[in-house]
């Protein structure tokens, strides 16, 4: 098996960078209308509305979810307070 030479290197060297410069032509011209971009950044600027108002909704929604978490009573607590109930209804003769 032979290696490439000096020679080949560069001739290899050559083609890759004209590869490259080969596809670093000019941008075609973009073919849209003005009125398109201007209601592309109104959906954007509503959509963005959207996204911020469902945002603090879920912020509020969390915040309400963890103050019922902490008013939750646990089913080890329940049962608890069932037994004690049963004890206090015992207790008053029913």
């Amino acid at each position: 098996m032979r290696l490439i030479t000096g020679r080949g290197r560069l001739i290899l060297l050559l083609a890759v960078v004209a590869a490259v410069l080969a596809g670093c032509g000019t941008a075609p011209p973009c073919n849209v209308e003005p009125a398109q971009v201007d209601q592309a950044r109104v959906d954007l600027q509503a959509a963005e509305a959207d996204a911020q108002q469902s945002a603090d909704e879920l912020a509020r929604l969390e915040s309400e979810l963890a103050a019922l978490r902490g008013q939750a009573v646990s089913a080890e607590e329940l049962a608890e307070l069932e037994q004690r109930l049963e004890e206090l209804k015992k207790g008053s003769g029913r």
